[in-house]
């Protein structure tokens, strides 16, 4: 753990570094090394300054997450947030309105990166699996079960049938009882929580669609996952983690809601004035006082 908030790609290296290879090893050194001073026009330039091949690199880039190359270069020219100013590092001298400064700008730091994590092509699968499911089964533990039950909250709205589980044991009955058409969807921003992965092998076994929200690209919960939703890592001794990934969780969420919204007929009908009226009724009048 560092005493500053990591970039995406130094995040995305420490996340896997233990499933790389020797050879993507020897380049994940020379970056985290070199980071501050990488200076890299080529792919050929960082095979040529590790001794490996421009092949490697490419695959070493995928490995971490990135489509190839040139995003991973992007990532290292635009690093969200600048290391070596330690900006975001709570000293005890700090005064609360710093500490909730430093907080709320660690917390942006993390939304900012999910431009790069969040492609669009796999939210559009996933939105057009959970419009066309007849029956999405979500599952998370921990801070990604309070996500989950966010998550049936939203797409009950869009009259999603849909239901979420959090219990282990109930867990296991309600994915034996999936059919062909019928979605799981799975929360976990560290892709390493062992029952979710037990859960997702078991609907792959019964060759049941799988969605997932991870942070971690390449994660164990990976290979069990038709579509998923990278959204973001992260690494820090001074904030809250867990919060943070609800964070990035919810706005994956958010955004799948979005899609569905303004592309399911079925979601547009029910969505509207008669939705809106009855949750009104559920709220007391109030106006302020200007």
């Amino acid at each position: 753990s560092t005493n500053s908030v990591s970039s995406l790609c130094i995040n995305r290296i420490h996340a896997v570094y233990e499933n790389l290879s020797t050879v993507e090893r020897k380049l994940a050194d020379y970056i985290l090394e070199n980071y501050h001073q990488l200076n890299v026009s080529s792919c050929a330039d960082l095979a040529t300054a590790t001794n490996t091949s421009p092949a490697s690199v490419v695959r070493f880039c995928r490995k971490i997450g990135f489509s190839g190359f040139s995003e991973f270069k992007l990532s290292i020219s635009q690093s969200w947030i600048d290391q070596s100013a330690g900006q975001l590092n709570i000293t005890k001298d700090d005064t609360t309105s710093e500490i909730k400064q430093k907080v709320l700008m660690f917390n942006k730091s993390v939304i900012d990166g999910m431009f790069t994590t969040l492609g669009e092509e796999v939210l559009e699968q996933a939105a057009d699996l959970l419009c066309n499911a007849s029956r999405v089964v979500i599952i998370g533990d921990g801070g990604s079960g309070c996500s989950a039950r966010d998550a049936y909250n939203i797409f009950l709205q869009l009259r999603i049938k849909c239901e979420y589980v959090t219990d282990p044991f109930f867990q296991i009955t309600v994915i034996n009882q999936l059919e062909k058409n019928d979605v799981l969807f799975a929360i976990s921003n560290s892709g390493r929580s062992k029952n979710t992965i037990e859960n997702l092998k078991q609907a792959k076994g019964k060759n049941i669609t799988t969605i997932g929200i991870v942070g971690v690209p390449n994660s164990p919960a990976s290979k069990y996952l038709d579509v998923e939703l990278q959204t973001n890592i992260f690494e820090s001794d001074f904030f809250c983690d867990s919060a943070a990934a609800q964070i990035c969780e919810l706005n994956a969420i958010a955004v799948l809601h979005s899609l569905i919204r303004i592309r399911s007929k079925k979601a547009d009908l029910y969505v509207g004035d008669q939705l809106t009226n009855a949750l009104d009724a559920k709220r007391v009048n109030w106006k302020s006082k200007v």
